[in-house]
């Protein structure tokens, strides 16, 4: 492409470009070692125009042979102001909005394909010199979608619609989060290091933990309300910590990595990709968060633990796959989800078994619930990406639910196997329903057309916890599901 702003490198996939008070930022996202390029539009033709102060810029890469590879070029505006942000909704034209999205795709991609070819064509260019973020090996790249972890441009519309008719049964779940977002809090970190044991939070684990739920509802008003002071909050508690943090440790450091990494890489997401006014220093300084001390943590997972934890671990995994745009790290995750042959309670085939029975049904109900609420977020994240895991060993995860619900509102007559909390069923925590099952109930009855008899318990669950606020409205349980998962009409 050509420019008249001034061009500066950002770092080793961006350029600045300045013209006068506006700023704009050239991205390349891929995985592959590219070249960023810029010339002079200057010709040697005195029959030419001169074109005085405009520059060429885009990148060379070079393509192995028998692979396919994407890149995604960005051009994003600096300090922008997106026009929902002022415009009520009801004035709005949803499905204007969403085909805009389609076609801002469309032009990204026909720049990319404009400018690989005019970088192969100029012999006259001026490398700046550029160096992998790391070593790839050749192979098919997948190009996630954006925003893509729980919400996409549509959900967003959606969500933003349903807050503002302010009917049944979205009106509870939206009050719920305009209860607790707040703009006036007050950043309860950041630490260096955060500590939690045996599920005794210290300070810091406290802080995180209510720093990051105040982050994810803050940026999800953002979108609803489109007032600049939620992104703000949500932003000024992002680089808090991304700015400081540096470990998380004790017993239960990879449980905070998947808890309150969700909730943060979730609102993470959602700013990046709003106009939010993230600066992208920042963004970077949160994707190295993100990667060193989240990521990291729970790479191999938590095998041998109880099952909730490795679901757990398996939503952040998806979800760093997405924001970090890292297809092995999101496919790792695919693949743990549907294993039958890993040594892990929180697979798929052994969290659920084929009865429905939860793995930890005879501990106490609270962490049964946890294990199967984390591998629902796992299907949704995917399901965002293009991937069925709801259907997978046929629709396991739904036997699971029907089974939890069934028990926890009253009903004795469940199948139960023996395991190593015991030869019987807990009944400790019975009754307390978590918010999970908004979701589960969405994709199968609203999206997949299930009967309501296939969905029986897991509806009649929904129904008594409307609003998904649930017992436990906390970092282990996003909630809200009236509110950000129901989509009937």
């Amino acid at each position: 492409m050509v420019t008249k702003a001034t061009v500066r490198k950002l770092d080793d996939y961006s350029l600045e470009l300045t013209e006068g008070t506006k700023k704009m930022i050239f991205r390349v996202e891929t995985n592959q070692k590219i070249k960023l390029k810029t010339a002079p539009a200057k010709s040697s033709n005195s029959y030419d125009a001169p074109n005085d102060g405009v520059t060429i810029i885009g990148f060379e890469t070079l393509i192995p042979a028998s692979t396919q590879v994407n890149y995604c070029v960005k051009l994003i505006p600096q300090k922008a102001k997106a026009k929902y942000k002022t415009t009520p909704l009801k004035e709005w034209n949803i499905k204007i909005y969403l085909s805009m999205n389609k076609i801002i795709r469309y032009l990204a991609f026909l720049l990319l394909s404009f400018t690989v070819m005019s970088c192969d064509s100029s012999d006259e260019m001026k490398d700046i010199t550029i160096s992998p973020k790391e070593e790839v090996k050749p192979q098919v790249v997948k190009v996630f979608s954006h925003p893509g972890i729980l919400f996409t441009y549509e959900d967003m519309a959606r969500i933003k619609e349903q807050a503002f008719y302010y009917a049944k049964p979205w009106k509870l779940s939206y009050e719920m989060l305009k209860g607790h977002a707040n703009v006036n809090y007050v950043v309860q970190g950041p630490y260096a290091e955060v500590e939690r044991t045996e599920g005794v939070n210290s300070p810091a684990a406290g802080a995180m933990s209510s720093d990051s739920q105040m982050a994810y509802h803050c940026a999800l008003m953002w979108v609803i309300t489109g007032e600049q002071r939620y992104a703000d909050k949500a932003i000024e508690i992002l680089n808090a910590w991304s700015g400081t943090l540096t470990a998380l440790i004790g017993g239960d450091d990879m449980l905070m990595s998947a808890w309150y990494g969700f909730n943060l890489i979730n609102a993470a997401e959602i700013l990046r990709y709003t106009d939010a006014g993230w600066k992208e220093a920042d963004i970077i300084q949160a994707e190295k968060m993100f990667k060193e001390v989240f990521y990291d943590l729970i790479k191999d997972w938590k095998r041998g633990r109880a099952g909730n934890w490795d679901t757990a671990i398996t939503k952040m995994h998806l979800a760093v796959g997405v924001f970090l745009d890292d297809k092995e790290i999101f496919d790792r995750a695919i693949a743990f989800y549907n294993s039958t042959t890993e040594g892990s309670n929180g697979t798929l085939s052994k969290n659920i078994y084929d009865t429905g029975q939860n793995f930890e049904s005879g501990r106490d109900q609270t962490h049964a619930q946890y294990g199967i609420g984390g591998l629902a977020e796992s299907c949704e994240v995917a399901w965002k990406q293009g991937i069925d895991l709801y259907k997978s060993m046929d629709n396991r995860l739904l036997k699971g639910f029907e089974y939890m619900a069934k028990y926890n509102l009253g009903n004795d007559d469940v199948p139960f196997q023996g395991n190593v909390y015991g030869n019987s069923i807990s009944t400790i925590d019975r009754g307390n329903l978590q918010p999970i099952y908004e979701m589960v109930y969405n994709h199968y009855y609203n999206r997949k057309g299930l009967s309501e008899a296939e969905v029986e318990y897991t509806k009649k669950a929904v129904d008594k916890v409307r609003g998904q606020g649930g017992e436990s409205w906390n970092a282990q349980c996003l909630g809200l599901g009236t509110l950000l998962f129901n989509e009937s009409k």
